[in-house]
């Protein structure tokens, strides 16, 4: 009777043990994708209580916040630090405080940098103190979310989170509409939350253990997260160069209405996001059991389907476009094209490097951002004081196609199985971008344009009855 039991408190513990991962991914999944879309959902709030020269300012401190963000996000952030927590369990706190303390060294130099910058970046030195203690404060979260998420700790990273992403928007509203802040109401709606939750996460990390210097623990957090430094400031380019070309050589007014039709293209990403958080664990199963077969299935009907969502978004974008802002934002929505095809190469690129990480081949996948943020740099140089907001989304797109490329070619190199034939790629990037090329010429008939969704729509529809033959194909195995 007791063998019995305890088998049966072995079965609870193992599927528990399997249940809470599975759970807090999906709930991490959820609650990231909310906190990025929620930008989305209140910008046509923020278009129209603030002119186009104070929404390109805000715009432009958050570029410049977005690239120091990203590349300090490898001091607390990612593999690196989850394999710090894990390698120094009994002295998790330790090691976060650690973690902080090199953190604040780097955000010094960051300081340094922007202050010395400043001026061919474009941004008053207030910007550069508010965009330093907004990145403190980012670092001491970002260290305690993470450790919260290597204990499965979901429930409180969830909450955190979704504050961080819901509570600036609203505090900004009440700064610029009650207070006449302008522009600082938006700065301070974030930078208000951000100190509301950081500084008793900062009070908490020292309070655990206040010293945030260890020879060993420092060590150990440079030898693992400076190799992925390349990669952060590479990743942070190719996001952020865009704007900040676009500010220098046209103007505030102009980077505002470029960041609408880039938020606007740039939405499909969240179905990027999504994929790769459920398909990456899927797919390194599958690679290593050597079922590349059903995973490369998977991956190409994923990719038709966000080529159809490519131009369904295109082809409703003059719609959307004044949905988002005032009528005078509309001249950007060209760059919508470019910016939501870009899409397509990321994905074929997101999907590609779980493969090759696979392999054991990370430095690869290095390699392949390294070129795309160089590619982007040169191009938004040469393309946007030529072709404006059409140039900007031009160099995105290159550069992320450049990236494919050369993650193609390394594969084929490194005899590495494609899970998306390069074919594929070709084929849905020239149907795509044709239909949504023809869209934007019928920018003035919507019918035309409406009657253009029907073949995306039978791809989509195509993909998607496919999608469930095989996942009946997966139920009818395991009973067999």
């Amino acid at each position: 009777m007791k063998h019995t039991d305890n088998q049966t408190k072995n079965r609870r513990e193992g599927r528990a043990a399997l249940v809470t991962p599975a759970r807090a991914s999906l709930v991490y999944t959820l609650s990231s994708l909310v906190g990025k879309s929620s930008s989305v959902f209140t910008l046509p709030l923020f278009t129209r209580i603030l002119s186009p020269e104070e929404l390109g300012l805000y715009t432009l401190y958050m570029s410049v916040l977005g690239l120091c963000s990203v590349t300090l996000s490898v001091w607390y952030s990612g593999n690196a630090t989850y394999k710090g927590i894990i390698s120094f369990k009994a002295r998790e706190w330790e090691y976060i405080s650690s973690s902080f303390g090199l953190y604040i060294v780097f955000s010094l130099l960051t300081l340094l940098g922007l202050f010395l910058f400043r001026f061919a970046l474009g941004i008053s030195l207030a910007f550069v103190f508010l965009i330093y203690l907004q990145l403190l404060l980012d670092g001491a979260v970002g260290l305690y979310l993470t450790s919260l998420r290597s204990r499965y700790e979901y429930r409180l990273s969830t909450v955190l989170t979704l504050m961080l992403a819901l509570l600036p928007p609203l505090v900004s509203i009440i700064l610029i509409r009650v207070f006449s802040f302008g522009i600082y109401g938006r700065i301070f709606g974030l930078l208000s939350v951000s100190l509301a939750v950081g500084i008793p996460i900062i009070i908490l990390l020292l309070g655990r253990s206040p010293k945030i210097y260890d020879r060993e623990l420092w060590r150990f957090s440079l030898s693992h997260a400076l190799p992925l430094l390349p990669q952060g400031i590479s990743s942070a380019l190719s996001h952020e160069c865009d704007k900040l070309v676009i500010s220098a050589s046209l103007g505030a007014a102009a980077l505002a209405k470029y960041s609408v039709a880039h938020s606007l293209g740039g939405s499909l990403s969240f179905l990027t996001v999504g994929a790769g958080y459920a398909l990456s664990p899927w797919i390194m199963r599958k690679l290593a059991s050597n079922d590349t077969g059903r995973a490369s299935r998977v991956s190409v009907l994923l990719l038709r389907i966000m080529g159809a969502a490519t131009v369904f978004l295109v082809a409703l974008s003059p719609e959307l476009m004044r949905l988002l802002a005032p009528r005078g934002y509309s001249v950007a929505t060209v760059a919508v094209l470019p910016i939501a095809l870009s899409v397509i190469p990321s994905f074929f690129s997101s999907n590609a490097s779980s493969a090759i990480v696979h392999r054991g081949r990370s430095g690869a996948v290095t390699l392949s951002s390294l070129t795309g943020a160089a590619v982007n740099v040169l191009l938004s140089f040469l393309l946007i004081p030529i072709l404006s907001y059409l140039g900007a989304g031009l160099a995105l797109l290159f550069s992320l196609s450049a990236s494919a490329f050369l993650t193609a070619v390394i594969m084929k190199r490194e005899e590495i199985p494609e899970l998306i034939p390069r074919k594929a790629l070709a084929v849905t990037l020239a149907f795509s971008g044709a239909l949504s090329g023809v869209a934007l010429l019928l920018y003035n008939y919507a019918a035309a344009r409406i009657m253009l969704l029907i073949p995306p729509a039978l791809t989509a529809l195509s993909a998607l009855l496919s999608l469930k033959e095989l996942v009946l194909e997966r139920k009818d195995a395991k009973l067999a």
